[in-house]
């Protein structure tokens, strides 16, 4: 299981870059990764992101293209 947009860290070299909207990271997959927290129990793996996705986005083609 991966939760790639749970992350919340900005790293506070970054942070004033951002506006202040984006360093309250709104686009965060809230609480996702409790809510699969049974996954472990089942033997799965799960993958959290740590940093926000607007430092690194998991889910993103490395070329910059549409999914």
């Amino acid at each position: 299981m991966n939760v790639p947009h749970a992350g919340t860290h900005v790293p506070w070299t970054i942070a004033p870059t951002l506006t202040a909207d984006a360093r309250t990271t709104p686009d965060t997959d809230w609480h996702v990764e409790k809510l699969y927290a049974f996954a472990a129990d089942a033997g799965a793996t799960l993958m959290c992101a740590t940093h926000s996705r607007y430092i690194v986005d998991l889910n993103r083609d490395p070329s910059g293209a549409a999914l």
